[in-house]
């Protein structure tokens, strides 16, 4: 994919539409992740209602992550490594929900529940599918910098054809930029877990420092962002190279979590000031 149309594409989603005359704050603004989901238009019962219980689990046991930010933006990370991104809008003062995919726009019966404040549940329903979502985080005040906005997630979209290195080093910054703020998050949200189930790929995390997986255990949803071999070799080498050359030596405030992230910060920016091909040591 060329990189002029991964401008247009963040362009694109990141225009704030006009303000709905419902307040948004309360119908579905925050980080949702799926705990029930039904097929309407399976009929299919078995006589054990434990099993019955339990097939309203299945598609939530991959994973399946929904956020829904202000300026009308959302995305949407399933299981191994899906991901949709698009616009919604409010239909019928809020009572109803279009997300507006890239190729589709599905409308869903909207309904939040905030009564209990420990498990506010957002359902979703149409003639297809009914799924009840559970709110994982109230979004952070500044909800751009939330780990699966999508201009952290530019990195997820797989190219249709090769990537020159300054294409793939863009790609790897980009990728540096969600786990900076994956980091900072849960810094933030004072985590006792963090979950990286969503953003697994070439980095290593380890207790105040990043390294680097080996190319053979890489995950396959990391693997799947590139166009080719080829091309997952050359950035897995590039980076590899500059792990060996490069140095953090900064101060360390006893936390691994603000400390990685200070680390994955720098990183950042080395490969942002292009560094990465030519790293330098630092003193």
């Amino acid at each position: 994919m060329k990189s002029a149309f991964y401008v247009l594409i963040l362009f694109s989603i990141l225009i704030s539409c006009s303000s709905d005359s419902v307040e948004i704050d309360k119908l579905g603004l925050g980080v949702w992740r799926l705990a029930e989901s039904t097929d309407v238009s399976d009929k299919s019962t078995s006589e054990d209602p434990l099993m019955n219980e339990a097939k309203k689990l299945e598609e939530g046991k991959k994973g399946h992550v929904l956020s829904l930010f202000p300026d009308h933006t959302f995305t949407e990370i399933i299981g191994g490594g899906e991901y949709y991104y698009g616009k919604w809008n409010f239909l019928e003062d809020g009572t109803k929900i279009n997300l507006n995919y890239q190729d589709k726009k599905v409308t869903f019966e909207l309904k939040t529940d905030y009564a209990d404040t420990n498990n506010i549940t957002m359902h979703l329903k149409n003639n297809q599918k009914e799924m009840m979502f559970i709110r994982e985080a109230e979004l952070l005040k500044n909800y751009k910098e939330e780990p699966f906005y999508a201009a952290n997630n530019v990195w997820r979209i797989k190219p249709l054809k090769p990537e020159s290195n300054k294409e793939l080093e863009n790609r790897l910054a980009n990728y540096f930029q969600h786990m900076v703020y994956l980091l900072k998050a849960a810094d933030t949200r004072n985590l006792d877990v963090i979950s990286f189930e969503f953003s697994m790929g070439i980095i290593k995390i380890y207790n105040g420092g990043i390294g680097i997986h080996d190319y053979e255990v890489l995950p396959e949803e990391w693997r799947n962002t590139y166009y080719d071999e080829a091309d997952l070799s050359t950035i897995y080498n590039m980076y590899d190279d500059y792990l060996k050359t490069s140095r953090y030596r900064g101060a360390s405030t006893g936390d691994w979590v603000k400390d990685d992230c200070k680390i994955a910060l720098s990183i950042y920016n080395d490969i942002k000031l292009g560094k990465l091909q030519s790293p330098t040591i630092t003193e």
